[in-house]
């Protein structure tokens, strides 16, 4: 019986590329969401990923606030 070489398998067209939140079935937050658990991490000073649940998420109020951050400086730190 011979043994022949296993093809190699074409890599997925979408290999090596980050989902987005719509593959993943991610909603957006609503901004009126974020702000308040924004203000929480910035007068308690505890860390984005210690946000207590009724936040509902760390990682995208931290990437939100990241966002406004970036947005405001560009506009008004020149």
């Amino acid at each position: 019986m011979a043994v022949r070489p296993r093809r190699p398998s074409r890599p997925h067209p979408r290999a090596g590329r980050t989902p987005s939140a719509a593959d993943r079935g991610d909603h957006r937050l609503d901004d009126r969401a974020v702000f308040p658990a924004v203000v929480y991490v910035l007068t308690s000073g505890c860390a984005w990923r210690h946000l207590p649940p009724s936040f509902r998420g760390s990682d995208p109020t931290a990437h939100r606030f990241t966002i406004w951050l970036r947005q405001e400086c560009s506009t008004n730190c020149t």
